[in-house]
């Protein structure tokens, strides 16, 4: 309860109290840890900027801090939530350079590129100091038979710090048993404050170094096209505006994408996958089945493009791993290394 402490120092007094969480708040706000123990105490007086930054590598007693933290400091946050909600607007240079790319792209080359250039830009947006932020892009994956979506795919995906080379090309398939799967037969974004949140929902896809994380659907009116997904290393990081500016990047995403990738929400019907490391040597195999698929049809004299074939492999590894063996969930309780979400 707030009444229990009087000011912001008696609470921090209180929390460094254990080592362990003086060493990981001084870290994140870049102090020595006696400078804690200082404030603490009242001996000195921290740093505006750095202050401000307190509550946040707090996030169990964010709120108390900032209401204690206002009684000695009543416009600290004041004008830090007025510069957080102009930076949390898509500047109007990169919609210039949006719109301009996408009239002067052929048409078959517009999507991939397009979306290359709207996660480069939320990522420095979102991470300019390039702390560890990763973000992708999950599609639906073209049903096999009938008109029903099976599972999402990742297509592209950039990081920063830790992801900053694993996300690129490697893919992955989610199903409801995922984050973005879920997000996606909701119809609205989901927002994970921690690890222990993460376990909690979807334990088969909770990784060590992610803490927050939000999945937001791409859709037209009551069609679904897919998933953004945006992770951090830090808790509790997607304030209200930063998630209002994903929107908006997410909009930006939706316009890029043709309407016949588009699949109305009662036909999103998700199965469930296998984690990554027991997609992996399926995933392996793609190249070459490709390859093997195109070398058939050249024989037979038929006609099929390389995208063409991409889709039938694609289809027939999402068969298999819809119906592969998934272990019990005790089994996965544990983080599953190099996985998505």
């Amino acid at each position: 309860m707030i009444e229990e402490y009087v000011t912001w120092r008696s609470l921090l007094g209180k929390i460094i109290q254990s080592l362990q969480e003086q060493l990981r708040i001084a870290e994140a706000l870049a102090v020595n840890p006696i400078t804690l123990v200082r404030w603490a105490k009242n001996m000195s007086h921290p740093r505006q900027e750095t202050l401000r930054g307190l509550p946040g590598a707090v996030p169990a007693f964010q709120q108390q801090l900032i209401t204690l933290i206002e009684l000695e400091y009543p416009d600290l946050f004041l004008h830090h939530e007025i510069q957080e909600a102009a930076m949390c607007k898509i500047p109007s240079p990169f919609y210039a350079r949006f719109f301009c790319d996408y009239t002067s792209i052929p048409e078959n080359a517009r999507e991939e590129s397009l979306s290359q250039l709207v996660l480069q830009q939320l990522l420095a947006h979102l991470d300019p100091r390039r702390l560890g932020c990763g973000v992708f892009i999950a599609r639906c994956v073209l049903p096999s038979s009938g008109k029903t979506v099976r599972s999402l795919r990742k297509t592209i995906g950039r990081g920063t710090a830790q992801w900053e080379d694993a996300l690129e090309l490697q893919t992955q398939f989610f199903g409801a048993e995922s984050q973005v799967g879920d997000a996606l037969c909701r119809g609205h974004q989901i927002l994970i404050q921690n690890h222990e949140e993460m376990a909690r929902l979807y334990p088969f896809h909770q990784i060590n170094v992610v803490e927050s994380c939000v999945a937001i659907p791409l859709i037209m009116v009551d069609r679904v096209a897919g998933c953004l997904c945006v992770f951090s290393s830090q808790p509790a990081s997607f304030s209200a505006n930063q998630l209002h500016l994903l929107q908006m990047y997410a909009n930006l995403l939706t316009a890029i994408f043709h309407s016949e990738h588009f699949y109305p929400l009662q036909n999103i019907a998700l199965g469930v996958m296998p984690p990554l490391a027991e997609q992996r040597p399926y995933l392996m195999t793609f190249q070459s089945q490709v390859l093997s698929l195109l070398k058939s049809a050249m024989r037979e004299r038929q006609l099929l493009t390389r995208m063409q074939a991409e889709h039938l492999v694609w289809q027939a590894l999402e068969h298999k791993l819809l119906f592969h063996r998934i272990p019990a969930l005790q089994d996965r309780s544990k983080p599953i290394e190099g996985a998505f979400l």
